[in-house]
This record gives structure tokens, sequence and C-alpha cells, in this order.
């Protein structure tokens, strides 16, 4: 057992006070107080950021494709709408495609997307309970079939975010499968209509417009018009938009990008050097392809007659 302190010979003196350096403290005072000024910004910053990464973020997607006929050549677009089942804000998201094979080729998406590689960056803020429909466009040059996988994180970050697709169904990938099938005559088509002028002046500049509708299932990537027979007296000058011209030649060449459902006017400007009544012929020559299309009415060329005088 300790034994008790006593004190031998009388009262001592007590324990002196220590003493603070009272001229120091204004100063400390200050130092702290800039400290936690300056600081509380980048703690709180840490703060959010560690409690992000230890609580993920959580969504609703619904995902879809644009149409269920793929084929080779033809853009497609995956749809997502994601809904922010989370109580804080999404500062934009990045929806990474991964594994994406060399069979696809990314052309586009949106709203307010970049698009870095396999990485699609979407820059709008989604609120608490707000919903986003994202697009991404895709291109399919391969025909078989693939899965795309589908990850989303906040703002430009890599921790993936949690996905519910349905009551019972979360995880952190989204999986989109998607069968191709090659391309046939058929999916390149379009709906032709000529616009021109039946009496023509001699000498005058004159024009032909053709108006071009993609009624396929593919991407056209130009449009060639070829006069076939075409009197040497009619002398093409020039077009809208600029194409390739050979001078005489008979030919003409848009290089225009048609997507399904797209259309253009294209127009040749010609001078008659000659009077007389003319039959002309207009074939047309879809992405270099060797053969002209097939028309509607079966036809092989857009037939009219002109008179110059």
């Amino acid at each position: 057992m300790d034994e008790p302190i006593e004190w031998v010979g009388g009262q001592p003196e007590g324990p002196r006070r220590r003493r603070w350096p009272y001229a120091l403290v204004p100063a400390a005072l200050i130092a702290v107080l800039a400290l936690a000024t300056l600081g509380w910004s980048s703690v709180r910053s840490t703060g959010r950021s560690l409690g992000n990464a230890m609580v993920p973020y959580s969504v609703s997607v619904k995902g879809s494709w644009s149409s269920d006929d793929k084929v080779v050549g033809g853009p497609i677009s995956m749809l997502l709408t994601v809904q922010n089942t989370d109580p804080r804000q999404l500062d934009g998201m990045t929806l990474r495609l991964h594994g994406l094979s060399s069979s696809w080729r990314i052309i586009g998406a949106g709203p307010s997307a970049q698009i870095s590689g396999p990485a699609i960056f979407f820059a709008r803020a989604l609120a608490p309970g707000k919903s986003e429909d994202l697009t991404v466009n895709l291109m399919p040059v391969r025909s078989g079939d693939s899965e795309i996988q589908l990850s989303l994180s906040v703002g430009r970050s890599t921790s993936s975010i949690t996905m519910k697709t349905s009551a019972t169904s979360q995880g952190t990938t989204l999986t989109a499968p998607a069968s191709v099938r090659e391309a046939t005559p058929s999916d390149l088509a379009v709906q032709p209509q000529l616009l021109y002028v039946r009496d023509l002046r001699l000498g005058d500049d004159a024009s032909w417009d053709l108006q071009v509708h993609n009624a396929g299932a593919v991407r056209i990537t130009s449009v060639t018009v070829t006069f076939p027979g075409l009197p040497s007296s009619f002398e093409l000058t020039t077009t809208r938009p600029s194409a390739t011209v050979d001078p005489g030649s008979d030919s003409v060449r848009f290089a225009v990008t048609l997507d399904p459902g797209d259309g253009e006017t294209l127009t040749v400007h010609f001078v008659p050097h000659a009077a007389g009544s003319f039959h002309v012929a207009a074939q047309l020559f879809l992405s270099d392809q060797p053969d002209p299309i097939i028309l509607p009415s079966g036809d092989r060329a857009v037939n009219f007659d002109v008179t110059v005088s």
C-alpha cells in the first residue's frame, strides 16, 4: 500500500501557480481562428468526399434501344432514363461503356455530353427526385451478338452508382444485349423527287433540284447523280451543296451524309447551248455503290422531257 505523503517541519509553501504568457494569447487566438476559417471549406469538402465514397449514390435507371432492328451501317440510339433516388444532388454523370468492341462506334450523345473514348460525361446536374433522359448514338459496323456493359458515376469520378432497374433488381452494372444483322439491298433506299422547269431558254442558267429522303435502315455516305446520254449541249456548271463535277462528265457526286429519316435537296446548275426537245434521265448511286438504286416505281432512273428555245 502506498504511504500518504507527510510534510515534516511545519507548513510548507504551497505549490506555485503556473503563469500564462498572456501577451501571446491574442496572437494564438487569432491564429486558431484564421486556421478554422481558412480550413473549413477544405475540411467540409474532404468530409463530403469521404462520405460519398463510404455511401454510394443510388439512382433508378430504365434503358431501351431506339429500334429492335439493328443493322450494320444503321445508326441506333441507346436510351436511358435516370432518376435520382438519392438525397444528394448529382453534379453531372459519367456513363462508361465497358468492353465496347470494335464492332461498335460511338457517334454522338446528349444532352450536354462530352465523349472521351468509351466514357461519356453528361454535364447537367440532377437534383434529388428529378429525372434526365440520356441518349447515346451508336453505329454497328459488324454483325453478330454482343452485350454492352454500362456503369454510371457521379461527376467524373470512377466510383460506380448503384442502379435500380426494378423493385427487386439493382447493381453497379447494366447489360444491354444487341443482335446486329448484315445490311441487305433493301436497307439502302431513298425516296427521290425531281423539281425541274420544262421550258428552258437557250444560253440561260437553269437548275434541276433533286429532293432525296433516306427511306432505308442504314446511313448514306454519298449520293451520285448521273445523267446517262445527256446531250453535250447541256453544260453542267455548279451545284448546291458543293459536289464533284468533272469537266465534260454527266456525273455529279455529292459527299452528303444522310441517316435514316434525313433528307437533303441536291441542286445541279447547267446551261443549255442548243435549241430543241430533249429527253433526260437521272440515276442515283448511293454510298458509291456500283449499281443505281431501283426506284419505288421499279425503274432505275427518273425520266423527264425539256424544251430549249
